[in-house]
């Protein structure tokens, strides 16, 4: 009975979304009511389900693996190259390509939130604990997915509320407001969720989670909002929570069969409705775009060191060199979706793990004070380091605070390759240019205003209100 009581919520729940074909477009609120949806326990969990579900990995994939390629240093364009440089030059985001995809789902989980945080009010609850906690699930999808706008589109508008979109036209918001919101939603996260996830679903919100996306929200966020210092005590705090630790073996991260484990702090998790829920393996990891050998060649191998040889294990756990065609492929998702569909790997995909919040702790701190914590930045890489057998940090490495930033960059993208975190690290730290402009990896991001995307034509011609990305 409780299967057929969540798949029919769900079908509502769809219903409130799915007849639109742009993002503010009318959807029919006149004839189904929260009464309706909501007035039962289980029927509110069973919406909040529908939240995740927007989430999960078949809409997740369209704007990690966009943000992938326009953002890592180290793919080569491959056939679609045209497709790479199209966002940079000719600034179009037509409703055919993925980066207009990216945009239309990431508003999808925002406007399923607010449905649900409109309505859950009336449902009762046998544990008021519950609420709270099924409410910061919410808030923290809300203000996980306008990280994700902000950082690509910028000022886009501000909605919190669940109302008719097709009579609504919102003008851009400022920054400071996004971030505000995104900072009230995440703290109240932080204090409502449980420290383990909901009857044990692993890929449900956790305070953990919460404090690791808050962390580099702050660490983002505008001047008047940014706080590095509360962003590394969180880091801190999710470091010191027992229930993290990392995986012995960096290679066991990817086994299929190893989906939750000790390190991994929030995925997005894959669903078993519909196909293709995964990465979409025969193009983004098969032919069209394929890491450099400059990457394959940087990690150590057999590099002896004060008479210890090391390796680092990364390089063929990230990579897959085919000896016959003599390319290189991803090797992270393709052999965790080895013996499914032969196009499409179907892991969860993890959005945060103990190793990035590890790094991002050392970031945090380089940033604050070099000289202060030099010792501790340089633990913190290793512990990464060592768990993949890669030649240890030193001080000599790390010998002030640009060269300690560059060894952390360098580190997080080796580490966290094809997991969708190099363009954000590299905004995060106002590096986009330099590493992906001419001087960098010449990927055609070149020009400031090209650090944010264009908002799709097609939403400025709706919304008069709706002002367009300067440069664009």
């Amino acid at each position: 009975m409780k299967k057929i009581i969540i798949l029919s919520v769900l079908g509502l729940m769809i219903s409130f979304t799915s007849c639109f074909d742009g993002v503010f477009e009318i959807y029919p609120t006149d004839q189904i009511t929260g009464e309706k949806v909501f007035g039962s326990e289980d029927a509110a969990e069973a919406a909040l389900i529908g939240v995740y579900s927007r989430f999960s990995p078949g809409w997740y994939k369209y704007y990690v693996i966009e943000v992938e390629v326009y953002g890592n240093k180290d793919f080569n364009p491959g056939e679609k190259q045209g497709g790479l440089y199209a966002l940079y030059t000719t600034h179009i985001l037509t409703p055919s390509s993925v980066s207009f995809k990216s945009y239309k789902r990431l508003w999808a989980v925002i406007i399923y939130a607010n449905n649900f945080l409109k309505n859950i009010g009336i449902t009762p609850f046998n544990d008021p604990a519950r609420k709270e906690q099924a409410i910061a699930e919410a808030r923290f999808l809300r203000a996980l997915e306008y990280f994700y706008l902000v950082q690509l589109w910028g000022p886009i508008p501000l909605i919190t509320e669940n109302i008719n979109y097709g009579e609504m036209y919102p003008p851009n918001s400022t920054l400071e407001a996004l971030y505000t919101q995104m900072i009230d939603d995440l703290e109240y996260a932080v204090d409502k969720l449980p420290e383990t996830a909901y009857k044990d679903q692993h890929a449900r919100a956790t305070k953990g989670a919460a404090q690791g996306i808050l962390a580099k929200v702050l660490m983002t966020a505008p001047d008047n909002l940014k706080d590095i210092q509360k962003g590394v005590e969180l880091c801190g705090e999710v470091m010191n929570n027992p229930q993290y630790s990392l995986l012995d073996n960096f290679d066991d991260l990817w086994d299929k069969e190893n989906t939750y484990n000790s390190e991994q702090i929030f995925t997005a998790a894959l669903s078993d409705q519909g196909s293709a829920n995964g990465i979409d393996f025969s193009v983004y990891a098969s032919h069209d775009y394929n890491p450099t050998r400059r990457f394959y060649d940087s990690f150590d191998r057999d590099s002896i060191v004060n008479g210890i040889s090391y390796t680092d294990e990364r390089r063929d756990a990230t990579v897959y060199y085919n000896r016959i065609s003599r390319e290189l492929y991803d090797n992270k998702y393709r052999r965790a979706g080895i013996g499914t569909s032969p196009n499409h790997s179907n892991p969860n995909l993890y959005v945060l793990r103990l190793a990035d919040i590890i790094l991002l702790r050392a970031e945090g701190l380089n940033r604050l004070d070099y000289n202060g914590n030099k010792d501790e930045i340089v633990d913190l890489i290793n512990i990464v380091r060592n768990r993949a057998g890669a030649v240890p940090a030193s001080l000599t490495e790390c010998y002030d605070s640009q060269s300690t930033a560059l060894v952390i960059e360098e580190e997080r993208h080796k580490e966290l390759f094809f997991e969708f975190q190099e363009f954000f690290d590299l905004k995060r730290n106002n590096r986009l240019i330099d590493v992906l402009g001419k001087n960098g990896a010449d990927l055609g991001l070149d020009e400031e205003y090209q650090t944010t995307w264009p908002i799709p034509e097609s939403e400025i011609n709706k919304n008069e209100n709706l002002t367009q990305n300067p440069g664009y």
